[in-house]
């Protein structure tokens, strides 16, 4: 099933590999890390606790369904005491989950403002 029409970022010939893959693959593979969660979850409890040290910075859209899932309201503004230096966070407006192929230079901008000081 196809749109009518596709997003202004997305264009035929981005949607061809991917068709592509999925006829040859099958689907599976990508529904696999939602289907091992709980297992990922039990191997990861080792580090229950631990702090993320790396640079960061936590970029959604406010058009994310996942920035509207229960609790994110709490999770976001805690981010800087789970992982140090993060920052506060930054929602775009009007862009959804996939902020780099929606708003790229916007995104990019975020990212090296919070990094390149």
């Amino acid at each position: 099933m196809r749109p009518e029409e596709l997003p202004s970022r997305l264009a035929e010939a981005d949607i061809d590999p991917l068709a592509t893959e999925f006829t040859e693959a099958g689907f599976t593979s990508a529904l696999n890390w939602y289907r091992n969660f709980d297992c990922n979850w039990q191997l990861t409890a080792l580090w229950e606790g631990a702090q993320y040290r790396m640079p960061g910075r936590y970029v959604t859209g406010d058009r994310d369904l996942v920035y509207g899932f229960p609790g994110m309201d709490q999770l976001i503004p805690a981010l800087p005491t789970l992982h140090p230096g993060i920052g506060p966070a930054h929602i775009l407006p009007g862009c959804g989950h996939w902020i780099a192929e929606e708003y790229p230079t916007r995104s990019m901008r975020r990212c090296w403002s919070s990094w390149v000081r």
